[in-house]
């Protein structure tokens, strides 16, 4: 006698597979609406940096040359793509000026908002957002989007290290940046106002290194600056992307295969992801 299991593992009793039927829109239609309705951003993965691995704190190195105490390490997300390559549909592929980032194509959207009234009164934090791609950019968890033509500016106050770089350290120290600059509109202690270009530079990092005298350790120093933003993954996006879709065969059969769907991330901008 055979047994009846309660778990539905096929089409229901009655329904015919034929060729053709699928829930999801075509794939191409997708990376034609991605490729005209979108933004132009640099594409970077990511791996954790060693200087993670420490055995006392399990956290990264504040001062880790390499990741400036981030954590992660970011990479092209093909390392064998060089300048004159194409891609998959036959166009040529942007490469980033430190050759660690590809240019790709995606949106942001659904955006929330979180006053966080009783933590910081009257602030306005970023919260989440979903940022979706074409199918064939196989994005993973804490890989970096920098949106190439937005800009946001923001204000910034930061203790004086001593040092001669102001490093990027998110929210983790104020002694760092928020984020990566692209462009320093105002800069000033309470006793001087520093130059652009003869005071101070921004580096190919989005860091600010001074040119001239490093001001004192524990001066604080009030900042006015533009940058691109900049959002990290938070999740793993291949987990559930992939959908099974029958087609008819030359001989009327129908054949089963995995087709991958247009890539859709939680992503936050890279100065909130710690908070």
């Amino acid at each position: 006698m055979t047994k009846e299991i309660q778990i539905l593992t096929n089409l229901p009793p009655g329904t015919k597979a034929t060729g053709g039927q699928r829930a999801d829109a075509k794939p191409e239609r997708w990376d034609y609406l991605i490729a005209t309705k979108s933004g132009r951003f640099w594409w970077s993965r990511s791996t954790m940096c060693p200087c993670s691995g420490n055995d006392q704190t399990d956290q990264p190195d504040p001062i880790c040359s390499q990741c400036h105490g981030t954590g992660y390490l970011y990479f092209m997300p093909d390392p064998r793509a060089d300048v004159g390559d194409v891609d998959v549909a036959g166009a040529k592929i942007e490469i980033n000026d430190a050759r660690t980032a590809i240019g790709i194509q995606g949106w942001v959207s659904g955006v929330t908002y979180d006053t966080q009234i009783f933590e910081r009164f009257g602030k306005w934090i970023f919260g989440t957002a979903m940022f979706t791609t074409s199918r064939y950019n196989r994005i993973g968890n804490r890989d970096r989007f920098e949106a190439r033509d937005q800009t946001i500016d923001f204000s910034q106050l930061i203790l004086g290290s001593g040092h001669r770089e102001i490093k990027v350290t998110g929210n983790r120290s104020r002694k760092g940046l928020w984020t990566r600059v692209s462009k320093v509109n105002f800069l000033r202690s309470t006793t001087r106002q520093y130059i652009d270009g003869t005071d101070f530079h921004v580096t190919d990092r989005g860091t600010i290194e001074w040119l001239g005298i490093v001001p004192e350790p524990d001066v604080l120093l009030s900042i006015h600056a533009s940058f691109h933003p900049t959002w990290i993954v938070l999740d793993f996006p291949y987990a559930a992307r992939d959908t099974l879709v029958g087609k008819k065969t030359a001989k009327n059969t129908v054949a089963e295969q995995f087709t991958q769907l247009p890539m859709r991330a939680v992503v936050k901008l890279d100065f909130l992801v710690d908070q």
